[in-house]
This record gives structure tokens, C-alpha cells and sequence, in this order.
């Protein structure tokens, strides 16, 4: 039997994989690993690294993956940490290794092995049960390979509470150095998120009254005051309220955070259902945003 239980038992340990390393430390041989991979009962995923037959391999094991093929000295980095950390990037194509370590490794065809100038802040934490760089230096790497994919993943860190405005500035003012690649990206996106979340009421109440135009949307009132708070539309047969925020402004300040989602609950426990539509859904993905507003009044009204 090629596939013991004590194999078994470490994959279920190591995200549906096994290594050659611990093949051979569990008394197989190198070559039953290599006749197990001809037989389909593993699945080469990295080199040394493969999948036990039945595991679905997606993004989360092929990071892993190479962190179990390049050994103790890698963290998985740039795009792969950041969709690790929750950003919609795509982590795997190919998988970012950074090397904490002097190593003469090179990369292989999926993967990306960085070697690192800049050493500061470049410790691993663990997320997913996987070795990964910080929040912080996960968004000072990830514009030197992908700037498209920085704006998403400062919106997703902010809202998730694991970075803040003032501590990625402190960050850059940190590391900043001339030629140092991906800064340049992440002021840039930083600059752009605070231009959005001071954006004058008038400018968000326009773009959501186009959005009410195009969609055929009627019988909303502007600056509705609803249990003594004030909101910014309100849809009074359906009890809706829709507030558009300005992501950065809100993920930044707790009170202000604290005291929406108090609100709220003030709201809700009168049987108004509250909809929250970020600048970024507003303003670039308006027909997704008229959809959502759809469904929840559809699902407010009375069956036919």
C-alpha cells in the first residue's frame, strides 16, 4: 500500500499535501513516491510537493505548495499574500515566494522567488496556516509586481482592521527610498482613497441619482430623518435605507464606525433593512450596485 495512514495523516496536516521529504521520513522510498505519482495517487504540485489523489488544488494549495518546495527560508509574498489576506487577487498565477534568507534556489515555472533589497519589516505571520508576509509589507511589495492590484488590497486591509490610513503612511515614509519598486503604487492608491472618502455629499448624491434614474428606481427620499438620525435615502414603502460611505473615512475612524453600526441596529429593530454601498461599488460598478438595491426592495414587498 503506497498511501499508509501516518502519509495520510501528515497531508491532513499540510493542507492535502505531502513532500518527498516526509515521504521518505515516514520509510517509503524515493522511487514508491515517483511510482505513486505514475499510479495517480498523487498529483505533482510543486517540485518535491504533490496533492494526495481526490484534493481539490486551488490557489490556497499551490501557495502552500511552494512554501513546503522552497523550505523555512520562503514566505509567501506579493500577490499570493494578498489574496491570502482577502484582497480579490489572484494568488497563484504564479504563486510569490519571498526569500527571508540568502539562497541559491531559483524559481520554477509557476512560481516566483523574490530576493529582497529592502529586509526591513520582512518577518512572517501566519494566516490560512500559512507562513506570509505582514498586511503592512504585503502592500509595500505587491506594486512592484502588480500595481493594478494595490488599490484592492489597501480597500480590503482597511476595512478588515489590519492596517489603518496612518500607519501605511508610516510605513512608506519607513522604506522609501529612491528605486524602491512598489511605492510608488501604494502612494498613489493612498492618495486616491482619501480624494474618495472626502468626496462632498452632493458628488456621492449625484452619482446615486443617476443610478436610481437609469434603473427606474422611484419613491426614495433624500435625507430621510428616520428615528432621529438622518440618513441619505430612504425608501419608505419598502423600509429600506441606503447609505453610500466613503471606505477609507469609515474603515479609519472606529467611532464613526462604532456609531454607524449603532444606528444601524436602531434602524433595524424598527424593521428598516439597512443597505451600505461603498464609493467603489458606486462608482465603478454601478449596474451592480442597481442590482443589489433591486433585490433587497423586491425582497421587501408583499407577495403578489
Amino acid at each position: 500500500m503506497l498511501l499508509t495512514p501516518e502519509i495520510l495523516a501528515w497531508a491532513r496536516g499540510h493542507h492535502g499535501l505531502v513532500t518527498l521529504a516526509a515521504w521518505q521520513s515516514l520509510g517509503r522510498s524515493e522511487s514508491s513516491y515517483y511510482r505513486a505519482a505514475r499510479a495517480g495517487l498523487l498529483v505533482p504540485v510543486a517540485p518535491r510537493v504533490a496533492a494526495i489523489a481526490g484534493r481539490v488544488v486551488g490557489d490556497h494549495e499551490r501557495i502552500a505548495a511552494g512554501v513546503l518546495s522552497f523550505g523555512p527560508e520562503v514566505v509567501a509574498s506579493h500577490r499570493s499574500a494578498a489574496a491570502l489576506w482577502g484582497a480579490p487577487v489572484p494568488g497563484a498565477a504564479p504563486v510569490d515566494l519571498i526569500t527571508r534568507t540568502r539562497t541559491n534556489r531559483t524559481a520554477v515555472a509557476g512560481y516566483s522567488l523574490h530576493r529582497p533589497v529592502d529586509r526591513r519589516g520582512l518577518h512572517a505571520v501566519r494566516r490560512a496556516g500559512l507562513p506570509v508576509t505582514s498586511p503592512l509589507r504585503t502592500l509595500l511589495d505587491v506594486g512592484a509586481v502588480s500595481p493594478a492590484h494595490v488599490e484592492p488590497l489597501l480597500e480590503t486591509l482597511v476595512r478588515r482592521g489590519l492596517v489603518s490610513p496612518s500607519s501605511v503612511q508610516s510605513a512608506i515614509a519607513r522604506h522609501r527610498r529612491r528605486g524602491r519598486p512598489g511605492i510608488g503604487p501604494l502612494v498613489r492608491a493612498l492618495e486616491a482613497a482619501a480624494t474618495h472618502s472626502t468626496v462632498a455629499d452632493s458628488e456621492l448624491e449625484r452619482r446615486m441619482l443617476a443610478i436610481f434614474a437609469r434603473a427606474g428606481m422611484h419613491d426614495w427620499t433624500m435625507h430621510a430623518v428616520i428615528e432621529g438620525y438622518e440618513v441619505d435615502f430612504a425608501f419608505a414603502f419598502e423600509r429600506v435605507v441606503v447609505e453610500v460611505d466613503g471606505w477609507v473615512f469609515h474603515g479609519a475612524d472606529r467611532t464613526r464606525w462604532e456609531r454607524d453600526r449603532a444606528r444601524d441596529l436602531t434602524l433595524a429593530a424598527q424593521g428598516w433593512l439597512v443597505i451600505r454601498l461603498t464609493w467603489r461599488l458606486v462608482t465603478r460598478q454601478p449596474a451592480a450596485a442597481a442590482a443589489r438595491l433591486h433585490a433587497a426592495l423586491r425582497s421587501r414587498r408583499p407577495a403578489a
